[in-house]
């Protein structure tokens, strides 16, 4: 059976994910998280909210969520009967069971699965990918730049570029192939300039410290992102038309 491209890329992300999840929920809490300043309960609501629209995703790639299929009810009560399983066995290696955190997690879980009952999952997953800049940003205490500069910047590079890729693919097919490559490009970083534009105007309001370079290194992941993806389509483009001309 031939998986579709949604799906195939929510079974990898969540095959990383998960596990990654799993190990970080069950350590003591890292320096680094604790410095960030950022509430836990936050942090709560991100990691659900991935987790479920990855999961949903899975069992249904390639349409938005019917809660007239059986499917759908079985994700949205996997995930949160794994959220009281997480909790529970949280209390045995030294971390603390919380209601609240469940709580949290119970949030998380509904809005990935409201995402996924309006949105199809390329909308639905910039949506939850701008969600997690946004959050990640502007809901710290602390100043990442300074408490982790490393993972800052990787974060800003990654997060970016992936935003830009994920938004390319809702840039409808006919329009891309129309434009011109410089306007093609300009098309790919629109919205996620606006995103940064967004984010980093609402942390100013939210008294938090505007950095160039933190700037600037998201500039660097939606520029090389959008390059990239307008370069491989002019090639293929080409590569079509020469195939054609054969």
């Amino acid at each position: 059976m031939v998986l579709s491209q949604p799906k195939r890329l929510a079974l990898i992300l969540l095959g990383l994910y998960w596990p990654g999840f799993f190990i970080l929920a069950h350590i003591p809490i890292p320096m680094a998280v604790r410095r960030a300043g950022m509430s836990d309960k936050t942090l709560h609501v991100l990691a659900y909210m991935l987790l479920a629209f990855l999961l949903g995703t899975a069992v249904s790639p390639d349409r938005r969520l019917s809660w007239r299929r059986l499917r759908s009810w079985l994700v949205l009560v996997g995930v949160l009967g794994y959220g009281v399983v997480d909790e529970l066995v949280q209390a045995r290696v030294g971390r603390t069971a919380d209601l609240h955190d469940y709580l949290a997690d119970v949030v998380g879980c509904f809005i990935a699965m409201g995402v996924l009952t309006l949105l199809p999952f390329w909308p639905g997953f910039a949506v939850v990918i701008a969600g997690t800049i946004f959050a990640l940003s502007n809901l710290t205490t602390a100043n990442p730049a300074a408490s982790f500069p490393v993972v800052n910047a990787v974060f800003h590079v990654l997060a970016y570029g992936l935003f830009t890729v994920v938004w390319s693919r809702n840039l409808p097919s006919c329009v891309l192939s129309r434009a011109v490559w410089l306007k093609a490009v300009a098309l790919r970083v629109s919205v996620p300039l606006a995103l940064l534009v967004l984010t980093k105007a609402s942390g100013r309001f939210l008294s938090r410290p505007l950095h160039a370079g933190e700037t600037a290194l998201a500039l660097v992941g939606i520029a090389v992102a959008a390059l990239v993806l307008s370069f491989l389509r002019h090639k293929d483009a080409g590569t079509e038309t020469a195939s054609i001309a054969v």
